[in-house]
C-alpha cells in the first residue's frame, strides 16, 4: 500500500513540477525523490514520470487544439502523429529512469560490499 501511495505522489510531483517549471523538472524531481525515498526503483520513477506526462498530454488534448499541433508537427517531421505522442511520453520516462539509475551508481546508495 505504501508503494502505491509513493508512486501516486511521485506521479503528482512530476506532473505539477512539469506544469510549473517545464521539462527540466523531471530529472530534478527524480533526484529529490531518490534522496527522499531511496527504496523507489528507477522503473517506478520512470513509470510515474511517463504516466504524469501522458496525463498532461490527455489534459491538453481535452482542453485545446492539440490535434492541430500534432498534425502540423507530423508534417514537419514526416512521421505519423501517434509517433510524436509516443515520444512525448517516452522522453520523461527515459529521463527519470536514467537519472535514477545514475544516482544509484553513487557510492552513498550502494551496500558496503556491492560492486559498482
Amino acid at each position: 500500500m505504501a508503494r502505491i501511495l509513493h508512486f501516486l505522489l511521485a506521479t503528482a510531483a512530476f506532473a505539477l513540477s512539469t506544469v510549473l517549471l517545464g521539462w527540466w523538472a523531471v530529472p530534478v524531481i527524480t533526484v529529490i525523490l531518490v534522496f527522499l525515498r531511496p527504496t523507489m526503483t528507477a522503473g517506478d520513477l520512470a513509470l510515474a514520470a511517463g504516466l504524469s506526462w501522458a496525463g498532461l498530454l490527455f489534459w491538453r488534448a481535452s482542453t485545446g487544439p492539440l490535434s492541430v499541433v500534432v498534425d502540423r508537427l507530423s508534417l514537419i517531421f514526416s512521421v505519423p502523429g501517434w509517433v510524436l505522442e509516443l515520444i512525448t511520453v517516452l522522453v520523461p520516462t527515459l529521463m527519470a529512469w536514467s537519472t535514477a539509475t545514475l544516482i544509484a551508481l553513487l557510492p552513498r546508495f550502494r551496500s558496503p560490499g556491492e560492486a559498482p
